[in-house]
């Protein structure tokens, strides 16, 4: 049976301090338009994201869209986004996505990152890893390991990066 999160409990916001939890939420606030309570949602479930991929040092893992958008956040605070590597994950973790077409994607896709922490018992809030159905024309298709999630372009305010141009 899955464990997950209730959606209203935080799991993982006492991993970082409650300053630099201010700071993030407010910038996902301010970037993207959301709740006060959505950009909570949204760094608590980065943070498990991030923890997840430190604790699985052998694995690579996608994030959702909305986990893309609170780790494009902490990264903007690069010396809390190394410290906290170095305490919580006990190493670096590279943002990296794939935005060339010819490359082996060798992460799991959004759906396989959840069934995997769902075979390991790991708590999650389900709504923040919701896979979206993919829009029948997506113009230019969405080659990154990043935008596997079924978001388009035009729903997606991330970095072209993250897109692949």
């Amino acid at each position: 049976m899955p464990t997950r999160a209730e959606p209203r409990q935080f799991l993982y916001r006492d991993l970082i301090d409650s300053i630099l939890w201010l700071r993030l939420t407010g910038r996902i606030c301010k970037d993207h338009g959301t709740s006060v309570r959505e950009a909570e949602r949204i760094m608590d479930a980065t943070l498990g994201f991030l923890k997840l991929c430190g604790d699985h040092p052998d694995e690579a893992f996608t994030p959702s869209g909305k986990i893309d958008i609170g780790w494009h956040a902490f990264l903007l605070y690069t010396t809390n986004y190394t410290v906290f590597f170095h305490q919580v994950a006990r190493r670096f973790i590279h943002h990296e996505p794939n935005d060339d077409p010819s490359a082996q994607i060798t992460a799991r896709d959004v759906t396989s990152t959840v069934a995997f922490m769902q075979d390991h018992g790991i708590k999650f809030d389900p709504e923040m890893w919701a896979v979206p159905p993919p829009e029948s024309a997506v113009s230019p298709p969405a080659v990154s390991a990043f935008r596997s999630d079924g978001l388009t372009r035009r729903d997606w305010g991330g970095c072209q990066t993250c897109w692949g141009s």
